[in-house]
């Protein structure tokens, strides 16, 4: 009988440490990833989300059901819409601004448990009196609805800000 537990405790322990270094270097992936070069607005127009799941943008087609996220109208100067983006973003846990232009916002989100950065971006487009939105994973292909809840919940929490200042922003959806 204890020949046996020591023949079951050895692949259990095994497996265990397996485990123990396959969860590093996920963390230490999460944690590795470089910034990518191509983000920011080119003509009006947000980085366009790559083939994979883990990206959605308000400027993908609305037939792209799987990357399409709807673009916020909103009514009031940029200006006060860029304060009130920032304000919200500063509040946002676990999330780093890393450029702010006048009609660009760039930011890191890190993800609670493996560390993994995702680059959420924001253009103000002020032709079309749309707030645009693009949150991108920087690794793997899923993010099991990571970044589509980002935006979905700042957007909320963008409306509940203006609307307690009585702006004049709508949600199209």
């Amino acid at each position: 009988m204890v020949l046996l537990r020591g023949n079951l405790s050895k692949p259990r322990s095994l497996l265990a440490g397996k485990l123990l270094w396959l969860s590093f270097l996920f963390l230490l992936a999460g944690c590795m990833t470089s910034r990518p070069e191509s983000l920011g607005v080119s003509n009006g127009t947000l980085t366009p989300c790559p083939a994979t799941p883990n990206c959605v943008s308000s400027q993908s087609s609305p037939a792209d059901t799987e990357h399409f996220i709807s673009a916020m109208p909103y009514a009031i100067p940029e200006e006060l819409l860029r304060q009130n983006i920032l304000e919200v973003l500063n509040e946002t846990p676990r999330t780093k601004i890393v450029t702010a232009s006048n009609d660009c916002i760039h930011v890191e989100s890190t993800s609670l448990f493996l560390r993994f950065t995702d680059d959420f971006e924001f253009y103000i487009d002020s032709r079309e009196k749309l707030l645009h939105f693009r949150s991108a994973s920087r690794v793997g292909r899923s993010d099991f609805g990571t970044n589509r809840k980002r935006v979905e919940a700042f957007k909320k929490e963008l409306l509940t800000t203006l609307t307690e200042l009585n702006s004049p922003v709508t949600d199209n959806e």
